[in-house]
């Protein structure tokens, strides 16, 4: 693992399950296979009400040649050590996959699990999309235990 510059965010957008987005002040991370980018990880400062030194991640793709590996856990713990003891380190996701590997994971604790709001597909009048707002998906928000 090793810090990666924002611009090969684009090499993974495209298998991120819900935006091509990604925040310019992300601090970015990749993981490499016999010197491939195969994964990807991307931090940002999350504003908490309560906690004021929380990191979160913002985007963590596997590349799908190297899916079902274990690795994007590793690339997730690695990341999270990186962080631990000055911040604590949290991901919130709505990945099949990834909530599995967490819940068998002794690294990490769930926090909160659930759908925010039930209804409509719409915004306040904007055009996202039940599949592009995590208010209405499924969601579990993990904290790193370390």
């Amino acid at each position: 693992m090793a810090r990666v510059h924002r611009k090969e965010w684009n090499r993974f957008s495209k298998y991120h399950y819900l935006s091509h987005y990604h925040h310019p002040a992300a601090e970015c991370y990749g993981l490499f296979i016999d010197k491939e980018l195969a994964g990807f990880c991307s931090v940002l400062h999350f504003p908490h009400p309560i906690l004021k030194n929380l990191k979160r991640v913002h985007r963590l793709v596997i590349h799908p040649d190297y899916q079902g590996l274990g690795i994007g856990l590793r690339l997730l713990n690695d990341v999270a050590k990186l962080y631990i003891p000055k911040f604590k380190f949290g991901i919130i996701t709505s990945s099949p996959p990834l909530i599995l590997s967490l819940s068998n994971s002794p690294d990490w604790v769930l926090i909160d699990q659930g759908r925010k709001v039930s209804t409509g597909g719409k915004i306040h009048g904007s055009k996202r999309t039940k599949t592009s707002d995590s208010r209405y998906r499924y969601t579990t928000s993990w904290r790193f235990k370390f």
